[in-house]
């Protein structure tokens, strides 16, 4: 019984990741195509760019028990990929 919960938690967890991976591909195009934030400084597709930013969050929460704090290193994650994305005026 345990072992078919932990299977059933994990495909939840894929999927869970699945769609967040989706939603922020999406919402990161979306945010290009409107020129809130430049992927072309980056010289990232918004699929490559979601992987990260889901990647670099897993390692900030796995880092947490050792010593990190997860709220700064969050806000830190962000405040980097905003200067790195922010357009530059013409």
């Amino acid at each position: 019984m345990f072992d078919a919960n932990m299977a059933l938690a994990k495909d939840i967890t894929l999927d869970a990741r699945t769609k967040l991976l989706s939603l922020l591909s999406r919402t990161l195009a979306d945010s290009a195509t409107q020129r809130e934030i430049d992927l072309d400084a980056v010289k990232a597709h918004p699929v490559d760019l979601a992987r990260i930013i889901v990647a670099a969050m897993d390692g900030i929460k796995d880092a947490q028990g050792a010593s990190s704090n997860l709220e700064n290193g969050t806000k830190l994650l962000m405040r980097l990929l905003q200067a790195a994305m922010t357009p530059r005026a013409a």
